[in-house]
């Protein structure tokens, strides 16, 4: 019931070796890469490639919270919203991401509800609404990037569309990501997210 002792053999100074503990290890990449405004403007000069990078940290985030959950809390997903959501350091991410790749943001914020709705990240309400606003806004504007997680994911469609409503987030614009969803998926969100908890019940 324990996650076993994981650790990194690493190599970044060929010159000195180590065997580094993973959530060491992840930490100081975090912070260092991730979070970094020089890595992160470092990325943006990079286009699309960088856009792409910035959205694979983001699942490799949640990869390593779903399998070793003591190398992520809830501080570090704070923190990757406050910077690639809110733009803390006004880097212009929203327009970044609007012009190189906007299915890579729509793809971040629809991996950060999912780590909410499956309680790896105990968000407060005010971040939840945020995301639910931007994944839908996206949704609407740019369609479905029909990641495996938002297109192959009923029940996350479903979630939306239950906190969205809760949250207050405007009928017009849920109605606009239900039809958009529903077009790429080939099926009503209910259906299939029903389906989906059938199988994982069987």
């Amino acid at each position: 019931g324990k996650s076993p002792e994981m650790v990194i053999t690493n190599t970044r100074n060929p010159g000195k070796p180590e065997m580094t503990s993973l959530d060491k290890f992840i930490g100081t990449e975090f912070r260092s890469r991730y979070i970094n405004p020089t890595w992160i403007q470092g990325m943006q000069k990079e286009g699309y490639a960088g856009a792409r990078a910035m959205r694979q940290f983001v699942e490799y985030m949640w990869g390593w919270d779903a399998t070793v959950p003591e190398t992520v809390d809830d501080a570090m997903w704070k923190e990757t919203f406050d910077v690639y959501v809110e733009d803390k350091d006004k880097l212009g991410m929203k327009e970044f991401f609007e012009t190189q790749s906007p299915f890579a943001y729509q793809d971040i914020t629809a991996r950060m509800i999912e780590t909410i709705r499956k309680g790896y990240w105990q968000a407060d309400a005010t971040t939840q609404k945020k995301l639910l606003e931007e994944y839908v806004a996206a949704v609407n504007q740019h369609g479905v990037g029909c990641a495996e997680h938002t297109c192959g994911n009923p029940r996350l469609s479903k979630f939306v569309m239950e906190q969205g409503r809760a949250a207050g987030i405007p009928v017009p614009m849920l109605e606009g990501f239900k039809q958009a969803m529903e077009k790429a998926i080939g099926g009503q969100i209910s259906q299939k997210a029903q389906a989906a908890e059938n199988f994982v019940s069987n």
